[in-house]
């Protein structure tokens, strides 16, 4: 199995142990989350949560970052010790990122005004996309 490899170890097993104790108290992963998220997100002004939102969707997203996600998978795959099949990749990569950024779009546009008017505003006033 390609999970007990001698190599990154005690990662592997560091990754195991985090997973097993938030699956064993889900309350506490939750809490955790909500006050981590709740901290960064209030102490940050309007324009810096819209700019913010902006860089992380425009990075990840964004129609130029292709060669990045082809990257990030063939990363994965050879870390896990699959066989990379660039045919698999070249479509994971056409179809994944559009339909996140769709995913994105729609939540800005339905669910961010009501979530914080003031930064929708700013994306209003912008006429990005």
């Amino acid at each position: 199995m390609f999970f007990f490899e001698i190599r990154n170890l005690h990662k592997k097993f560091l990754f195991l142990l985090t997973i097993l104790f938030f699956s064993c108290f889900p309350i506490l992963q939750v809490a955790l989350l909500k006050f981590t998220g709740y901290k960064i997100i209030n102490n940050i002004s309007d324009a810096g949560k819209a700019f913010l939102i902006i860089l992380v969707t425009d990075i990840f997203l964004g129609y130029h970052s292709e060669s990045g996600w082809q990257t990030l998978v063939e990363i994965i795959l050879e870390h896990y010790g699959i066989e990379a099949d660039e045919s698999a990749i070249i479509t994971f990569v056409c179809v994944v990122p559009v339909f996140m950024d769709a995913c994105v779009k729609l939540w800005l546009f339905k669910k961010l005004p009501g979530l914080a008017p003031r930064v929708s505003n700013i994306f209003k006033e912008m006429r990005r996309h």
